[in-house]
C-alpha cells in the first residue's frame, strides 16, 4: 500500500464502517472521494480528516490523501488532480519496472555473450587439435605412400633384373647340359 500517514488497521476500521472502499477502488480501477459531509462520519475520528481520496496505482497499491479542514474539504477538482498525479506515479513505477527489466535483460545478454565467447574459444581449441591430428594423419599417409612407392620400385627393379637373369640362368643350364653331354661323349 502506498499511503500517507494511515496504517492498514485504520484503513480496515474505516472500511468496516463505510464499506469496502479499497476493494471498490480496485474493482472499478477509479479514484474514490469520501467526505464526512457525504455521510462517511467514520473518516474524521479515525483518520482525523474531513475528506479522503483513494486513487489506485497498480495491483494492490493505492495513493491515499486526506484533508483536515472542514470548510475546504476535498472536492472533484482535487479528485481529478490526484487521479492525474496517480497516473503519472503509475507511469513512473512502470518505467522503473521496465528499467529494471531492461538492466536484467542486458545483464543476461552480457552473460550470454561471455558464454558464447568462451564456447567459441573452446571450439577454436578443438578445431586446432583436430587440425593437428589430421595433419599428423596426413603426414603418416604420405610416409606410407612413399614407402609403398619405394617397395613398388624395388619390386619393379627386382622383376626387371629377374627376367634377364632368368634367361641367363636358362642358357647357363642349357650350356651346362650340353657340356655334360660333350664330356660324356668323350669329345
Amino acid at each position: 500500500h502506498a499511503q500517507v500517514g494511515f496504517s492498514i488497521e485504520e484503513i480496515e476500521r474505516v472500511e468496516n464502517h463505510t464499506g469496502l472502499f479499497l476493494s471498490k477502488v480496485m474493482a472499478e480501477g477509479k479514484a474514490l472521494l469520501l467526505t464526512s459531509q457525504a455521510g462517511n462520519k467514520e473518516i474524521e475520528p479515525i483518520f482525523g480528516c474531513t475528506s479522503l481520496i483513494v486513487v489506485p496505482l497498480r495491483d494492490q497499491e493505492f495513493l491515499i490523501a486526506g484533508k483536515r479542514v472542514v470548510y475546504d474539504a476535498m472536492n472533484s477538482d482535487d479528485l481529478e488532480t490526484l487521479t492525474i498525479l496517480a497516473s503519472q506515479v503509475r507511469i513512473a513505477m512502470e518505467n522503473v519496472a521496465f528499467y529494471q527489466q531492461l538492466h536484467q535483460e542486458r545483464d543476461q545478454l552480457q552473460q550470454a555473450k561471455k558464454d558464447l565467447e568462451e564456447w567459441s574459444q573452446v571450439l577454436e581449441q578443438r578445431v586446432e587439435e583436430r587440425t593437428q591430428k589430421l595433419q599428423e594423419t596426413q603426414n603418416q599417409l604420405m610416409q606410407a605412400g612413399k614407402l609403398a612407392a619405394v617397395g613398388q620400385l624395388g619390386a619393379g627393379i627386382a622383376h626387371e633384373l629377374n627376367n634377364p637373369l632368368g634367361g641367363v640362368l636358362g642358357y647357363t643350364q642349357l650350356s651346362l647340359e650340353k657340356l655334360e653331354q660333350i664330356e660324356n661323349a668323350g669329345i
